[in-house]
């Protein structure tokens, strides 16, 4: 829908917001509530009806009126009154009818015990004398940049009746065109009829003048919207095929590869050459072996992302599919059924080689029952023990689920103190350092051993594209 330009004009005036916040400062569990008048964005409010703020909690009433203020282009003078907890606002002149203004409490309240609370609230509002809740903004169809042929009509539709009266003068056409039109739902939606039909190869400019109004005298907002004429236009077509690997808390697309191999949580990208009708094109979407996920739309509306909400199937033949039922914004099918075929990959998370003390590596298989050998009978009585995987863990949040998951603990003789984690950072992002101090040496016939475990299926440790370690990999130490 077209944004009237007087609607960016006021929001630089105004910057609104309609988050809420009122808490205590001082740390504390208790949160306080208002009430306000307006209490929606956009609202119409009648004569008849006060503009106020009212406080669940005693409030120090200095502290609310210089937080409270009624605006348009500057701040409206007025009065304020109270009922209980409860503050009106009284402009010294009548509001106007018809304009936009904003209810703005913002800053920092004051309790009556002294709590302050800071309060951030601003709500823009229409003035109307009468009590008809109204709309507030004007939508032509097609939506401004689309592209028409030259017999298609132009609807613009009112919030409420348009005097017919003011159209001749305050609605123009550019180029001048002849035309005729349809006045529809009781004054509320205009059709603008070409006779015989729109000049092609051209672009066409609707806009409003300061002479359009509603029945009720009240000036309509600004509007202008530019489509273009054009009468050979191709059916739409997918241009290409990709994937975007899809990183959590990140947003698509993000990468972008022309491989037919996709890991095991690899996006599908599909890119039209035209905007699209999102809802035709996700109905004629299919992927077989079928596989559940999501849908996501870039690019406006030019650019499909499917991502998968679980992993495909191991060395498998995927095929993907948009039916020829799918459309784009104009409703022009596409100009034939696409098909395209990937292969899911088969490279697991694994585990190349873990090394300890003076660079002692440990290949797999790993084997639990095969006991090493560390000495550790200097102070701080440290192990230091590297990990290398076969896949790059690049994220942020994974590396530090990868910390987490990672165990060093005693399993004999039991009651034995686990040793302090005492460090632990990344090499590149497949090689991962973990320092561990606080080890009893064996001595006197007292053997003491500890466990390396990292957790491995669906639960355990996991790459960015959701690849997993298959099995635990369990080491165990016996110090010296």
């Amino acid at each position: 829908m077209k944004i009237p330009i007087w609607f960016l004009f006021f929001t630089l005036l105004l910057p609104f917001s309609c988050t809420d916040v009122l808490s205590p400062v001082v740390s504390g569990i208790k949160t306080r509530g208002i009430t306000v008048s307006p209490e929606k964005y956009n609202q119409t409010i009648a004569s008849s009806k006060d503009i106020y703020a009212e406080f669940d909690f005693p409030v120090r009433k200095d502290s609310v009126e210089a937080c409270l203020n009624v605006r348009d282009t500057k701040i409206v003078s007025g009065t304020f009154s109270w009922k209980k907890d409860r503050v009106l606002f009284s402009p010294d002149a009548p509001l106007l009818p018809g304009r936009r203004y904003c209810f703005s409490l913002i800053g920092t309240i004051y309790g009556t015990d002294g709590t302050t609370y800071p309060v951030h609230r601003r709500i823009p509002f229409y003035f109307q004398s009468r009590s008809a809740e109204h709309g507030s903004s004007v939508s032509l169809t097609p939506e401004t940049g689309s592209t028409i042929v030259p017999g298609d009509s132009i609807s613009i539709s009112f919030p409420r009746p348009i005097d017919v009266k003011t159209i001749e003068n305050g609605l123009s056409v550019f180029p001048p065109s002849s035309f005729d039109m349809d006045i529809q739902e009781e004054g509320r939606l205009l059709k603008i009829i070409p006779e015989p039909s729109w000049k092609s190869h051209q672009d066409l400019k609707i806009q409003s003048g300061a002479n359009l109004s509603y029945s009720d005298g009240i000036p309509v907002p600004h509007f202008e919207s530019t489509l273009r004429v054009d009468d050979n236009r191709p059916p739409a077509a997918i241009s290409e095929f990709g994937t975007a690997k899809n990183l959590p808390g990140s947003s698509f697309p993000d990468k972008r590869s022309g491989s037919n191999e996709l890991e095991q949580n690899r996006a599908i990208m599909i890119f039209f050459s035209r905007r699209m009708d999102d809802a035709s094109v996700e109905s004629a979407f299919r992927i077989y072996p079928p596989v559940l996920g999501d849908f996501f739309w870039f690019d406006k509306g030019k650019t499909l992302v499917f991502s998968p909400g679980e992993t495909y199937i191991p060395k498998t033949t995927y095929q993907v599919t948009v039916g020829h039922s799918a459309f784009d914004y104009e409703g022009i099918p596409l100009n034939e059924t696409f098909t395209k075929n990937f292969h899911s990959s088969d490279k697991p998370l694994e585990i190349l080689s873990i090394t300890y003390g003076n660079e002692k590596e440990i290949l797999p298989p790993f084997h639990s029952g095969d006991i090493r050998m560390v000495d550790v009978d200097i102070p701080p009585n440290e192990l230091i023990i590297k990990i290398e995987f076969s896949i790059p863990i690049i994220i942020e949040s994974e590396k530090a689920h990868v910390q987490r998951l990672i165990s060093f603990r005693p399993i004999f003789p039991p009651g034995t103190s686990e040793p302090e984690k005492s460090g632990s950072f990344w090499t590149g992002n497949s090689i991962i350092y973990t320092r561990y101090e606080g080890l009893k040496p064996s001595e006197d016939g007292q053997r003491f051993l500890y466990r390396l475990n990292i957790p491995g299926g669906r639960g355990g440790l996991q790459s960015d594209s959701q690849t997993f370690l298959q099995e635990d990999c369990n080491v165990v130490f016996e110090t010296k």
